[in-house]
This record gives C-alpha cells, structure tokens and sequence, in this order.
C-alpha cells in the first residue's frame, strides 16, 4: 500500500489457505482494499489485525463509485 497509495486501493491477489472462504464466496483469490477514509483507517490500525467486510455490491457486478449506484444494485434488499 505505501507505493500506490494514497487514496483508495484495491489489489485482487491469490488467497491464502489462511483466508476463509466464506471472505472470497469460495473463489481463488481476494481482494485486498485500503480505504481513503480517515474512520476506516484509525479502524484498521487500532484491530492490528486484518478486518473482513462486505462488498457495496452483488457478486459479480463492477463495484459501485457512489451511494446511488448501491441503491441502484441493491434495491430493497437495502
């Protein structure tokens, strides 16, 4: 992260036997993101440990950029 980043960064690399399946929907690799918002990095630094949540989007569709285009994805299942 220190050579790419700031801002918002998201690596898909190969999973490691270590990393749940239930993390990647049982795929080959993961993706590791680093958020840009302040809350999110104290969040990380504070856990001293890697945090696994959610993605903003349905497998399997490109990730949303703005709140709307979760709403749009996601519906009422929100």
């Amino acid at each position: 992260m220190d050579v790419f980043w700031p801002g918002p960064l998201t690596l898909v690399l190969p999973k490691h036997a270590d990393v749940p399946d239930l993390v990647t929907a049982g795929l080959p690799t993961v993706a590791i993101r680093m958020p840009a918002h302040p809350v999110a990095q104290a969040l990380i630094r504070e856990a001293g440990v890697p945090i696994a949540a959610p993605s903003a989007n349905p497998f399997g569709y490109v990730s949303p950029t703005c709140a709307q285009h979760v709403l749009e994805g996601l519906g009422e299942r929100v």
